[in-house]
């Protein structure tokens, strides 16, 4: 927890670990398959609860004693903070945190944002983003509870992408990430980049920044790319070599995204 590959954050922090599956997108984690490997070494604090959900208040404090400033921060990689078994006041616990700790973008990223309406009065401003997970069509629904929600910034991942999400309503959201599978190779499943392009094409019909972040582990075999998740722009097709951030606020942290 800290510094980051992760190419559209600078920091991950997590006051919650673990999580369950809730649609197609889930079927080969890398958060699980992570807390699995470290659960077996007893490392990282999963050698007991592994990949269940486990709040972990002892990490509430980070961001404060380190005093991070100027980072782009993704809370809750190897977890979902909006987990169904969550308290609201620990989530209250978290923003609390993030409102203390200024300088930040705090990027918040879940697949249950039916929690965010629910919890009306959560308190958003523009450096805490509310985020959610869309790769396949059966998820478009989420846009339409994150719209709902009373955060400041939204931005959707579209990751991972597995089939073609056809026409989407992008209004509203403010950011969309677009990124290919990795995981088992015998297993994941293949990216068309048309699909990409075409929400490329509606994220800048819609006024929606766009940040292409992987093409995919198969793809990086197929071209045998040094990333190996085809995580590095200049082997992609120049057309989808965008890297945008959404510029929301005066005085927001700069962010280098390419390798």
């Amino acid at each position: 927890m800290g510094e980051t590959n992760i190419q559209w954050a600078s920091k991950t922090w997590n006051p919650t670990t673990g999580c369950d599956h809730v649609s197609a997108e889930c079927d080969f984690c890398y958060a699980e398959r992570a807390a699995q490997k470290w659960q077996k070494m007893n490392a990282n604090g999963y050698g007991e609860r592994g990949f269940n959900f486990t709040t972990r208040p002892e990490r509430l404090n980070k961001p404060r004693e380190e005093d991070w400033s100027d980072e782009y921060v993704f809370v809750g990689s190897m977890s979902d903070l909006f987990h169904k078994r969550c308290d609201a006041g620990y989530i209250h616990n978290v923003f609390d945190v993030m409102h203390e700790v200024e300088g930040n973008v705090w990027q918040l990223l879940t697949k249950r944002p039916e929690r965010y309406v629910e919890m009306e009065y959560l308190p958003w401003k523009e450096n805490i983003w509310a985020g959610t997970s869309v790769g396949h069509r059966d998820s478009k629904g989420r846009l339409d509870k994150l719209r709902e929600c009373h955060a400041e910034v939204c931005f959707v991942s579209f990751e991972p992408l597995i089939e073609d999400l056809e026409d989407l309503n992008l209004s509203g959201i403010d950011w969309a990430i677009i990124g290919g599978e990795s995981g088992p190779k015998d297993e994941i499943r293949e990216v068309d980049l048309d699909w990409f392009r075409s929400i490329i094409h509606q994220c800048h019909k819609q006024d929606t920044a766009v940040f292409v972040k992987q093409l995919g582990e198969l793809w990086a075999r197929a071209h045998e790319t040094d990333h190996p998740h085809g995580g590095h722009p200049y082997d992609w097709p120049e057309d989808l070599q965008i890297r945008e951030m959404p510029r929301v606020f005066p005085g927001q942290p700069e962010h280098d995204q390419w390798p």
